[in-house]
């Protein structure tokens, strides 16, 4: 009967593995997932790495804010999905060339979600309603 490598091995009895991380390598020896635990503060990831050097990570904060991230090869955010312990969601878009970033999600509780479309950390577009700050 022929050996297939993707093939589990089948184990009588489920185990339960209990570790602070684990990481998961290629043949080459390359890092392809890394799931891990940290203390001070708490913090839980899951990486995933893909050809040159792409990862998203998946990942919770020791307040509740939960965080979906995808990075290009040089390790920069260029997306991410993430909601905040006092529930702002938010959607942001990077680009590092062009210098702009685009946020779609909340500011502060309580307030409307809004478009903005930042370049060189100046607002240049935002459906963000004009006002009184404290209003």
């Amino acid at each position: 009967m022929p050996h297939h490598a993707h093939m589990p091995k089948q184990s009588p009895k489920p185990k339960d593995i209990v570790a602070r991380s684990i990481t998961l390598k290629d043949s080459k020896g390359k890092t392809r997932i890394y799931l891990g635990v940290h203390d001070d503060p708490a913090y839980a990831s899951i990486c995933l790495f893909g050809p040159r050097n792409r990862a998203i990570e998946i990942s919770a904060d020791q307040e509740g804010g939960l965080n979906v991230s995808l990075r290009d090869g040089t390790g920069k955010i260029v997306a991410g999905l993430g909601i905040t312990s006092d529930d702002r969601v938010g959607i942001s878009l990077f680009d590092h060339r062009a210098g702009s970033r685009t946020r779609i999600g909340s500011d502060e509780p309580g307030k409307p979600p809004h478009v903005t479309i930042h370049h060189h950390g100046r607002t240049h577009w935002t459906t963000r309603k004009r006002g009184l700050k404290n209003a």
